[in-house]
């Protein structure tokens, strides 16, 4: 399997690419961000651990299919290829009908209200998704507004949709006077779809995750103890899956000289007295 930007053949094969080129050659970067403002990328190394799981994939199923039919494969993988994969929608609706993607920022295309709202603290957001009119009048319980579900102005989904800015300054002065994990215990015991927007440091130290085993101590022989996310599913009557530290410079270098190129271990030492480069 090869893995680049723009995959080995094609017009774009020979271009260098690092994430935030693969992002917008994908067309992700068009759906993303505010109305009317220019086109955004995921942030971090976004597309690089989702084409090594979408690669993961791809050589498990050659593999099932080198076991049924005796032939191999080389598999050509394009990292801004896997993105569009996250947007057929938009991708379909371009196609069939000529329509640029809109961008809408955090607003659903159908339901309303739907937002990430700033609450108390530094940097400290909730998103909060209301999908059915029973979940609206349980927002509006939990905002301690109960009137607001007989509102002209949000009475229906549709007029909810229209006056959506109305909508999401009166939720966000709510949040505000909450964190955001107060948000969240208020809002889901009330039956309203809700979730903090978390850091790193917010993911590993949150019980939920931790209690699902999610994150994992690892004992790094220069870094010392850390912790890590691992995979975030599992599979019944399956081993889990050890996650071990990032080599070091060098670790394996012995192995794969002895072990997979057949050098015997005194021409191994021999070389290595030697400093010769490998």
């Amino acid at each position: 399997l090869s893995l680049g930007g723009f995959g080995r053949k094609g017009e774009m094969s020979r271009y260098a690419s690092m994430h935030s080129g693969a992002n917008m050659v994908s067309g992700l970067g068009s759906v993303i961000g505010q109305p009317g403002d220019r086109p955004r990328i995921m942030g971090s190394i976004f597309p690089d651990p989702l084409s090594g799981m979408y690669s993961c994939l791809a050589i498990l199923e050659a593999l099932h299919y080198r076991r049924r039919t005796g032939l191999g494969q080389h598999i050509d993988f394009a990292m801004s290829e896997v993105l569009t994969h996250l947007i057929p929608e938009a991708v379909f609706d371009y196609s069939v009908n000529g329509r640029e993607p809109e961008k809408r920022g955090n607003r659903d295309r159908l339901e309303a209200p739907q937002g990430v709202y700033r609450c108390k603290g530094w940097d400290a957001w909730i998103g909060v998704s209301v999908a059915s009119e029973e979940e609206w009048q349980a927002l509006c319980g939990a905002l301690g507004q109960p009137d607001l579900a007989a509102d002209p102005r949000f009475a229906t989904n549709q007029a909810r949709m229209a006056n959506h800015d109305e909508l999401d300054a009166i939720i966000g002065r709510w949040t505000k006077g909450h964190t955001s994990r107060e948000a969240m215990r208020l809002l889901q015991d009330a039956g309203v779809p809700a979730g903090p927007s978390f850091n790193a440091k917010d993911l590993l130290n949150d019980p939920h995750l931790n209690a699902r085993g999610l994150i994992k101590w690892i004992d790094h022989p220069e870094a010392g103890r850390r912790r890590m996310l691992g995979l975030a599913w599992r599979i019944s009557d399956t081993p889990s899956v050890r996650i071990r530290h990032a080599p070091l410079l060098g670790q394996h270098t012995e192995e794969v000289l002895e072990s997979i190129l057949g050098i015997p271990h005194d021409e191994v030492e021999r070389m290595a007295q030697e400093k010769v480069t490998y």
